[in-house]
């Protein structure tokens, strides 16, 4: 059914009635008072009959006069179906009905999903509707036309944006920017050696462990252990408490044994320190096999960084200065009694009666420190037996232990929360990008969820980045941003584990001479120059890899020292480039400018 004061196809006035005619379709002209002519299908007699009240001419035959069951659905569906989003007001003016029947029958057509009311139209005031049908086309043909728009980047501007979408070099400062950080890292694995070395320095410009440990302490950040390597390092992932059921993994093979079911046991009343633990003959190893089981967790990160410091850890890092006594007197704001700090100093000099006080200040004060020493230090300082050796655990330091929640989410919206979380980490996502962080499920499960994101509008899918897959999706800010942003010659070095960068997973990594191949190994560096790889150290720096000739070797060279510095790598020798002897390269030559020092076989780095 058709409705237009003059329509185009009847320009030549009764003769167009006869065209269609001519052409198999069978017209009648219709009559109402007040209105203009009107033209329908043969077939829609008895509709316009029943639901407008048309009064037929002679001639129409029989068959064509039965009733239908709802009249007034099927012409305003059928309005429907041929126009995009329009108004009751505008639907009830073309076929003749009041807006009140009109509202209502499309009430009726939204109860079956035949239609749905939202607002379709840019600069569009109040209610439309839209056949479901057409709400689909429309949706199909305006996402094949975004997609037609957008012309696929190089891989370097990928490497460029994701350093500025996850603020390397950025402006964080501070606990809060730790936490920042934190919350957009949820659940990303990497060594613990990385975290206080590489991956934080990298974004908040004046990181401290203790800032670590104080967002720890406040409760909003928890981390937990997914795997160990070697015998002094492992990956660690941090959780936003509030959303840790999205992120908390636990190894599901993982059986306790008797006496890791007694710890699990006395942790299940509430968090305790190490001393409160019952001695147990293996209790580190305990400890930390339920950590790397995803069971138990610290509310300070002074494990991890004592794991961090020994001797098979990929970063490991220079030990921090042990605090003196007298810069222990004030503390993440709070300022101790004199009774406390003479009590800390040295409690054996005082009466008993005023020693018991000064304990009793000095114990409260155990409980809200923020480790960036062993915990048994105040201990000691008190005149008692090292509280970890009372544990029987002469290096384990560190706060309150107690049991992870376990992840109880529904598979669906365990799948939503994760791709959610890897769009506000990632701002374009690939399928690189979700094995890499190992998607539960694989990727698979990730595009569908993509798939009906992109549907609502709340994702783009697209060929944003070349050599990055077909399979690829990214907020609406995330492609401006990457599309329209200035490049920026900027040189920076980051761990190869760090999610910042995106060789390795979101795209491949440039091809090397000789037999080395670089990847996204613990305690290797890569250095990072205008996007595009540059150099590659591996773990220990013996070797180095370079991608083709280094364009600015006193860039690169200035960013491997600073990031070295930042995370206070204690020593470092590189003896080989590609294979062969690195001295007496220009690469050799702008590391000595930068701060290296030359041996007969290497050239050396000290902080």
């Amino acid at each position: 059914f058709a409705f237009d004061p003059e329509p185009r196809w009847l320009s030549g006035g009764e003769a167009g009635v006869e065209t269609m005619a001519g052409g198999g379709v069978d017209s009648a002209r219709f009559t109402r008072f007040a209105q203009p002519a009107m033209y329908a299908a043969i077939e829609d007699a008895a509709r316009l009959r029943d639901a407008l009240g048309i009064t037929l001419p002679d001639g129409v035959p029989e068959a064509f006069l039965d009733s239908v069951a709802d009249p007034e659905a099927d012409l305003v569906g059928r309005y429907a179906a041929t126009h995009g989003p329009f108004t009751a007001i505008a639907a009830a003016a073309h076929l003749g009905m009041s807006e009140q029947r009109t509202q209502a029958t499309l009430t009726r057509l939204a109860t079956l999903g035949r239609v749905v009311a939202g607002e379709f139209t840019p600069g569009g005031t109040g209610e439309e509707w839209c056949e479901s049908g057409v709400l689909d086309l429309l949706r199909r043909r305006s996402l094949a036309a975004l997609r037609a728009q957008i012309q696929p980047v190089v891989p370097a501007a990928l490497a460029r944006f994701t350093a500025r979408w996850q603020e390397i070099g950025g402006e964080l400062k501070g606990p809060d920017g730790v936490a920042v950080v934190l919350e957009q890292l949820a659940g990303v694995a990497a060594p613990a050696s990385a975290w206080e070395s590489f991956i934080l320095p990298a974004r908040v410009r004046d990181f401290a462990p203790a800032m670590l440990d104080q967002v720890l302490a406040e409760g909003e950040i928890v981390w937990s252990g997914s795997r160990s390597f070697g015998e002094a390092d492992g990956w660690i992932a941090f959780h936003a408490t509030a959303d840790s059921d999205a992120t908390l993994q636990q190894d599901p093979e993982f059986e306790p044994t008797e006496s890791q079911s007694a710890l699990l046991g006395q942790l299940a009343s509430g968090a305790r320190f190490l001393r409160e633990l019952e001695p147990a003959t293996n209790l580190e190893d305990d400890l930390w096999e339920l950590v790397w089981a995803g069971l138990i967790t610290n509310d300070t990160f002074a494990p991890a960084r004592a794991l961090a410091a020994g001797q098979g850890s990929a970063h490991k890092p220079r030990p921090t200065a042990r605090p003196r006594t007298s810069r222990v007197g004030r503390l993440r704001g709070r300022t101790l009694t004199s009774e406390a700090r003479l009590a800390m100093l040295d409690s054996r000099s005082l009466s008993d009666e005023r020693s018991e006080e000064a304990k009793r200040s000095a114990d409260d004060v155990d409980a809200h420190l923020v480790s960036t020493r062993p915990a048994a230090s105040l201990n000691e300082l008190r005149g008692g037996p090292p509280l970890n050796e009372r544990a029987g655990v002469p290096g384990l330091p560190g706060g309150r232990w107690s049991l992870l929640p376990e992840p109880a989410m529904d598979p669906t919206a365990l799948a939503i929360a994760r791709v959610e979380y890897l769009l506000d980490r990632y701002g374009v996502l690939t399928k690189g990008t979700a094995e890499a962080e190992d998607f539960p499920g694989g990727f698979g499960a990730a595009y569908r969820v993509l798939a009906r994101m992109e549907e609502r509008g709340l994702v783009r899918r697209g060929m944003f980045v070349q050599d990055a897959g077909p399979a690829q999706f990214a907020v609406a800010g995330a492609v401006d941003e990457l599309r329209t942003s200035p490049r920026e010659t900027h040189t920076i070095a980051i761990a190869a584990t760090d999610p910042a960068n995106p060789y390795g997973a979101a795209l491949p990594w440039p091809a090397t001479e000789g037999t080395h191949r670089p990847g996204r190994k613990a305690g290797a560096v890569v250095v990072l120059d205008d996007g595009e790889p540059a150099l590659y150290l591996e773990r220990g720096g013996k070797t180095a890899l370079s991608f083709g000739e280094i364009g600015d070797p006193d860039a690169v060279a200035t960013a491997l020292v600073e990031s070295l510095r930042r995370a206070r790598i204690p020593r470092l020798s590189i003896e080989l480039l590609d294979g062969a002897p690195i001295l007496g390269t220009p690469l050799a030559s702008a590391l000595l400018k930068a701060g290296f020092y030359s041996s007969p076989k290497a050239l050396r780095f000290r902080s």
